[in-house]
């Protein structure tokens, strides 16, 4: 580990080049006040990795996110707060309309209900 520089209270935007930027998307219904949706980008795709769950039942944006990091690289993720996402269909057709909105080549993501929320940086 002596190529790595732990950077006193870093957070996921340390790195040059990293932003993210969260917002209060309404995931659930009755959240009115916490960011439950974000996203973090890299201005270069990057080497990117994941863990996923065991369990049988997995839905769409499960295998979409696994099928795009066999390479191991990624430019953007969205990450969210109140949602397992095991229920959500049309990871495809909702990852096409993030990839075309963002002009990122390399997306990779892990889909939410409310992936055309606006973010703000953070």
């Amino acid at each position: 580990m002596s190529n790595y520089k732990f950077i006193e209270n870093g957070s996921v935007t340390s790195p040059l080049g990293f932003v993210a930027g969260g917002v209060i998307a309404g995931i659930k219904p009755n959240n009115t006040t916490k960011r439950d949706l974000g996203m973090i980008f890299c201005e270069k795709p990057c080497t990117a990795a994941a863990i996923f769950t065991k369990n049988r039942v997995k839905s769409d944006t499960i295998y979409v996110t696994q099928e795009h990091l066999k390479n191991g690289v990624a430019q953007a993720v969205i990450v969210n707060s109140g949602n397992a996402n095991a229920c959500n269909p049309d990871g495809r057709t909702t990852l096409s309309s993030l990839q075309r909105a963002l002009s990122v080549r390399h997306f990779r993501s892990s889909l939410s209900k409310s992936p055309s929320a606006r973010l703000r940086t953070a």
